[in-house]
């Protein structure tokens, strides 16, 4: 109807000009196979297993940086003096590492504090078995679900959100 929603605005980091070494030292970051992705909904079918699909609201600004990385104060906002730089804590979209910090932040949360198993075939694909009740994760840019027990799965989502702010799809 012409109003505005809301406004959103993303601060990208200019990893351009990060160094090798002393910046970042690796940058890769894995997402699942698309083949594990296709293998997961042949299972969810045959299986009768139920789909969820969850986001992770701004993904990369959960995951601590280790290095020590600095910024100009982005355009239009100068505090106080404009030769202050700024120093992240938090990856940023636009650094070269921040998809690895991601991806590390998650893995390490879904295997130690949801007791998920990982795919040694797929870095990216976990499974938690309960007896006769089973979840298969799949992460990519958004995070895939498959199970068969509604019980199960809403404690993980519950666990997961506790943890990270995230839309479920």
């Amino acid at each position: 109807e012409g109003f505005v929603e809301k406004f959103k605005a993303r601060l990208v980091v200019k990893g351009y000009s990060q160094r090798p070494g002393i910046d970042f030292n690796e940058t890769f970051s894995p997402v699942a196979h698309l083949t594990s992705v296709r293998l997961i909904f042949a299972l969810a079918v045959s299986l009768n297993l139920t789909l969820r699909q969850l986001d992770v609201v701004g993904a990369f600004l959960q995951a601590e940086l280790q290095e020590e990385i600095y910024m100009r104060q982005p355009e239009g906002y100068i505090y106080d003096d404009s030769t202050l730089v700024c120093r992240l804590k938090k990856s940023l979209y636009g650094l070269k590492q921040a998809g690895l910090v991601w991806n590390d932040t998650i893995n390490h949360f879904i295997t130690t504090g949801l007791q998920f198993t990982r795919f040694s075939s797929d870095a990216c694909v976990y499974v938690m078995r309960c007896k006769k009740d089973i979840i298969i994760m799949s992460l990519s840019t958004d995070d895939l679900l498959a199970h068969n027990c509604p019980v199960l799965v809403e404690s993980v989502v519950l666990q997961l959100s506790s943890r990270f702010p995230i839309t479920d799809l």
